[in-house]
């Protein structure tokens, strides 16, 4: 039987609402979302974006940093986009209909340009995706989408074949790594991903200085009427949080966003500075090495898992910013509570005798934290208290990027105890729990021992319709993740937004999916 999934001609780009949380309410542990409005935006004007980090990698089908993505987000476009509350909604397919569990036929959108005036055509889109799973090219996002093969079937429509029955394949082909590229440029070498952009997007680059700045302009060909509302966004890259808090009081730049839950104290009663906690799927985890460490114990990282008090981590080390997580992120109401996974309450006694169970009672371990992620140390913090309150004597590590990746996520060796990370928790609640397979993602291949029961209920929820049965198989998943305490999910990332209301009425969403936190800045008006 085809499905119809979704029809709509003219949606929004992202199909979001302007949602603004108060900071006072936030300071009390309150959510009140209130509504704004661009009335007193002009069209046109420039906007200052004050960004933390410069892309990684200028080619979207290979790179699979949050901070590539941020850019990307500005010039390219993929066939469907994410809505309010995570909902599939149309971008450069006008619709699409489901023919059989594996296949998929989308119809293009009329009209739609890349930005050097050229139409979109349905070879783009083939060459696009075909990319994603290209080996030569390795790209990030292969595992997810799950295509295997996509073909032109007329001059506005494509069919594409997945490898198995996939529930969350719409959700996945919404970000960026999906996105299209001008395939024609591309395969005559005038165009090379690896070093610009070119896109069906809003914004077009005007110039760029590496780890400096970037400058957009409007696409003058961009298909949505009167979007972007933007004549101009200069990107500056700016990695210090004081640098750019400082810059927000004298106005040299109008919005940035920040990890670090200090700056909304910080910025609190400003004038001229409003903040905004976004709500994300994306949480803090922390790394346990069971290959090569002293958790190989099982019961050591029961003990581990026992002594983390996550509740503390919340409170204390990110003053109450986000909540607590299982595998499967609270923003995703209903599935996984974290109170009722196994080892989620704190048991010193109980940490204290498995620890001395197992002979480790004084041995000291090591938790790695890195700059990179900026609130890794104050959780580590913590964590190092519960751990020495259950009989470890713990050190913390800071390592640079390179020596994190080379002893922690290298995928061959692991020379690390615990390291504290994050995981983004995307857009649909059976994606983020693949990455607990090993054999799928590889990063974590050299401290994670592969749970065939587990990879199992991945699969199957992977391939189960949203609805009573695959909650029940998504909730067996957090169980056994926890069960396994090999990666533990602590306590939800969410986005910290600060912008200049004298100069910009923003439309921000309430709750992210793709590491987006200004995902509507087409949208954004300036005064």
């Amino acid at each position: 039987m085809i499905q119809r999934l979704l029809m709509l001609k003219d949606p929004p780009r992202s199909g979001r609402s302007l949602t603004a949380l108060a900071l006072t309410a936030f300071l009390v542990g309150a959510a009140s979302v209130a509504c704004t409005t661009h009335t007193s935006a002009q069209a046109g004007g420039q906007l200052v974006w004050g960004k933390p980090a410069d892309a990684a990698a200028l080619d979207p089908t290979i790179s699979g940093t949050a901070a590539s993505w941020e850019l990307f987000d500005l010039t390219y476009e993929t066939l469907v986009g994410l809505g309010d509350n995570l909902k599939v909604v149309p971008e450069l397919a006008e619709s699409w209909q489901q023919t059989s569990p594996t296949t998929y036929l989308f119809n293009l959108r009329k009209g739609v340009k890349f930005s050097n005036g050229r139409a979109m055509t349905a070879d783009d889109v083939v060459g696009s995706l075909m990319r994603l799973i290209d080996p030569k090219l390795a790209a990030s996002w292969q595992d997810q989408p799950g295509i295997r093969d996509v073909v032109r079937t007329g001059d506005e429509q494509v069919k594409i074949m997945l490898t198995r029955p996939r529930t969350s394949f719409l959700t996945a082909l919404a970000n960026m790594p999906a996105a299209i590229l001008p395939m024609r440029e591309l395969d005559a070498g005038t165009f090379d991903p690896k070093k610009e952009m070119l896109g069906t997007g809003p914004f077009k680059v005007e110039s760029h200085v590496a780890n400096a700045s970037w400058t957009f302009v409007r696409n003058p060909y961009y298909w949505r009427s009167g979007i972007p509302k933007i004549a101009k966004i200069t990107v500056r890259i700016m990695p210090d949080d004081a640098a750019r808090i400082a810059a927000l009081h004298d106005g040299s730049i109008d919005v940035t966003t920040f990890e670090n839950v200090d700056s909304v104290r910080l910025l609190k009663n400003q004038a001229n500075i409003k903040t905004v906690v976004q709500a994300t799927t994306d949480y803090y985890r922390l790394d346990v090495n069971a290959k090569s460490s002293i958790f190989r114990d099982n019961r050591l990282r029961q003990a581990l898992a026992l002594s983390i008090d996550r509740a503390k981590i919340r409170d204390v080390a990110l003053a109450a910013v986000g909540r607590v997580s299982a595998a499967v992120s609270p923003a995703y109401a209903g599935i996984c509570d974290p109170s009722k996974v196994p080892f989620a309450t704190p048991d010193l006694q109980r940490a204290r005798a498995l620890v001395a169970a197992a002979g480790a009672t004084g041995k000291t371990i090591q938790i790695i934290t890195s700059p990179v992620t900026a609130m890794s140390s104050p959780i580590a913090q913590v964590i190092q208290r519960n751990l020495q309150d259950a009989g470890l004597k713990v050190r913390l590590v800071s390592l640079d990027l390179g020596t994190l990746l080379s002893r922690v996520y290298n995928g061959k060796t692991a020379d690390f105890d615990l390291s504290v990370s994050w995981f983004a928790g995307y857009g649909d609640p059976a994606m983020s729990p693949a990455r607990y397979n090993p054999d799928i993602t590889n990063f974590n291949k050299a401290y994670t021992v592969s749970d065939p029961d587990l990879n199992v209920l991945i699969d199957q929820a992977l391939a189960t319709a949203p609805g009573a049965e695959r909650t029940k198989i998504l909730r067996s998943e957090c169980d056994r993740i926890a069960s396994d305490a090999n990666i533990i999910p602590l306590v939800t990332k969410d986005n910290i937004i600060a912008y200049r209301p004298d100069r910009v009425t923003p439309a921000i969403d309430s709750l992210e999916g793709y590491a987006l936190p200004l995902r509507n800045i087409a949208e954004f008006g300036v005064k």
